[in-house]
């Protein structure tokens, strides 16, 4: 029993670290990167997490493998975090609070052509109401609410990353 509890507070642990770390960027970037340049940002952001991954798996592809990776390594790594970077530089954190907001109804709009699930009225609801949520937190008066083309499609790439 005592490991079932361990194993449920480690997830726990590592489920609430991810978000924290993550939502770290916008005031990382904001504060110690020099503004434009997102490539560069970019590259030293995965650079030091491929090369470790490398490190320890000691293989390189193989076959179409090349290619594919590739294409999943631009789009999910070069393009993301340049554009992640770009929004970051550009957007207020509200603002990128609110897109970020949206990525469970993305995966929700997208689950049941990737997964083959439908979501519940019940997740759409929760959804909505937390992307409200969010909103009502985050949005003050006089603040922009434009959400510049960049922003959008690097969530939508992440979030498209993400689920498959």
């Amino acid at each position: 029993m005592m490991n079932n509890d361990m194993n449920a507070n480690v997830i726990a642990t590592r489920t609430a670290l991810t978000p924290i770390v993550w939502g770290t960027t916008y005031a990382v970037t904001t504060t110690w990167l020099p503004a434009g340049h997102p490539v560069t940002a970019g590259l030293l952001r995965a650079l030091p997490a491929g090369l470790i991954l490398l490190l320890i798996t000691r293989t390189l592809p193989t076959g179409s493998w090349w290619w594919r990776s590739a294409v999943l390594g631009i789009l999910n790594i070069g393009l993301f975090f340049t554009l992640l970077f770009m929004a970051a530089q550009q957007l207020p954190g509200g603002v990128a609070a609110i897109l970020t907001s949206t990525s469970p109804l993305v995966a929700m709009a997208i689950s049941p052509f990737l997964l083959g699930i439908k979501p519940t009225r019940g997740h759409i609801v929760a959804a909505i109401l937390a992307l409200l949520g969010v909103s009502a937190i985050t949005l003050t008066p006089g603040t922009t609410t434009w959400a510049n083309d960049q922003g959008f499609i690097d969530y939508q790439l992440r979030e498209i990353g993400i689920n498959t």
